[in-house]
């Protein structure tokens, strides 16, 4: 559900640089690829962790070491905004604010994507859901032996 945003924002930067560029640039292109690898990649890490994790405290230290070095991109670019690297850096990737006017009607393609886009993703959050209702509660054991997984039972 973390991830939803930062798709939506990939989905949305390709379609208005096709809008604006009348073509799809390669390096737009393969910025948008290499960023959906990487939040598919995060996704599936979490997933394994949730899978493979007996112990509340190793599922929370794991998703919060994926989620610091998701989030490093932005933290340094962020720090490069407020002036911690250096005048010159800041100068270099201070925003710039601007409003896009199309003249024209949006393609054809632009509502299914967005709609397509959103089903998706809300079709994984929901599945997601009704798999953690689904699975049994994981019950610590009285004689101190370590934990049995659930979920790779419930694969099994």
């Amino acid at each position: 559900a973390l991830m939803a945003g930062r798709i939506m924002d990939t989905v949305n930067f390709l379609m208005v640089e096709v809008l604006i560029e009348k073509g799809t640039s390669i390096e737009a292109l393969f910025f948008a690829v290499f960023r959906l690898v990487e939040i598919v990649m995060i996704i599936f890490c979490n997933l394994a962790i949730f899978i493979t994790s007996k112990t509340p405290d190793g599922v929370w230290l794991s998703i919060t070491a994926i989620t610091f070095v998701a989030d490093l991109p932005e933290s340094v670019v962020a720090m490069g905004k407020s002036g911690v690297l250096g005048h010159h850096i800041c100068k270099q990737i201070t925003e710039m604010q601007f409003t896009i006017c199309l003249g024209a009607e949006y393609p054809w393609w632009f509502k299914p994507v967005r709609y397509i886009t959103h089903m998706i993703m809300f079709g994984t959050i929901g599945a997601g859901a009704c798999y953690a209702f689904i699975v049994p509660m994981q019950i610590c054991p009285e004689d101190f032996e370590k934990p049995h997984n659930i979920f790779l039972e419930w694969f099994q």
